[in-house]
């Protein structure tokens, strides 16, 4: 006689399945965008036949790909007719200002790092270096997937952010400048450095010069790790994302760099998804500590209380923890120089 389940347990192992098709649904979602279907249909609907004559892909495959799509709500579907739903219209068609292809592209690269998880845990090392591997293409596509990261929330630290009077910024580890840019267009009598590795600022250059920004925004080559100094004179130096990608130790390194950088009264500002004390925090966070182990040597979501002893540590001043807008899971950690 087959012995029956109770109720707790089948739910469970609903919970377990649902967990485990979660990465199908994404790759679902990431072929789509990777094959233009998403581009081809914001031109308007059509059906699986057309789209396969357009794509230069095998019939049968496609519909069987489109359908799955349509299930999951990436597309809609009306007598054999597709569209894009919504949310993929808005955010993964090219030109549309929600989108989020490359921050996908780049997921859907990490897809495959994540599949060494368990070698870096059992190692306690990052199988990968995004700053200084050998594939340029992955470096490209990291600094265009945080470009499209940037503006999901930079518009929100911009609006926020407490720069006061401050009129020179030093922006460290810049990426594609988008925040300089943000910060610039929020505050008109704001100028900046952007300060990161050649190759991220070959595409911050493109950036700067499309938001029209070279008389206010200077680019400076500079591995902030082996410089000396970051340059002095700032009223304001700004940290994003960056403090994850190092161990302590490399942390309270720049930080040093960062005040010996700022005037009396300037502002060190440090944005990241911060963990609470005791490790926790919002899946995302959590799974984000995860992916800094896999790409970052030494890498590690730092809590808020280690953030503020360090800046505290320092000599900074009046540090404090500042929070930004409720649906975001990046907040801030400033101090002040007397």
């Amino acid at each position: 006689m087959v012995e029956k389940l109770d109720k707790e347990t089948l739910a469970a192992q609903m919970q377990v399945v649902n967990l485990a098709i979660g990465p199908w649904k994404f790759q679902v979602l990431s072929t789509l965008c990777n094959l233009g279907v998403f581009r081809l249909l914001e031109e308007g609907p059509l059906d699986a036949e057309e789209m396969a004559r357009r794509l230069g892909v095998p019939g049968d495959a496609l519909a069987r790909l489109l359908a799955c799509g349509a299930g999951l709500g990436y597309l809609t579907r009306e007598d054999g007719v597709y569209c894009n739903a919504e949310t993929t219209s808005r955010v993964l068609t090219p030109g549309k200002p929600g989108f989020m292809g490359n921050w996908l592209a780049l997921c859907d690269r990490w897809y495959h790092t994540f599949g060494r998880l368990e070698e870096a845990v059992r190692t306690d090392r990052a199988p990968e270096d995004v700053n200084f591997g050998p594939d340029a293409a992955y470096n490209e596509l990291f600094v265009k997937g945080m470009m499209d990261y940037t503006r999901y929330r930079g518009r929100d630290l911009a609006s926020r952010f407490p720069l006061g009077d401050g009129k020179t910024l030093l922006d460290v580890g810049c990426g594609p400048a988008l925040y300089s840019i943000l910060l610039c267009r929020e505050h008109p009598h704001l100028k900046c450095t952007a300060m990161d590795l050649p190759r991220a600022l070959e595409i911050a250059g493109k950036e700067v010069a499309q938001a029209g920004m070279e008389d206010r925004i200077r680019l400076a080559p500079c591995d902030y790790k082996e410089a000396s100094s970051l340059g002095e004179g700032y009223d304001v130096v700004f940290l994003s994302h960056i403090l994850h990608q190092e161990s302590e130790e490399e942390c309270r390194r720049l930080l040093g760099k960062c005040f010996r950088s700022l005037n009396p009264g300037g502002i060190l500002a440090v944005q990241a998804m911060f963990p609470d004390a005791g490790g926790t925090g919002t899946s995302y966070a959590l799974l984000h500590d995860l992916l800094t182990l896999l790409i970052f040597p030494g890498g590690r979501n730092h809590t808020i209380a280690d953030t503020v002893r360090w800046l505290e540590e320092t000599g900074l001043v009046r540090v404090r923890h500042q929070p930004l807008s409720f649906f975001n899971v990046n907040s801030l950690v400033l101090g002040e120089k007397e």
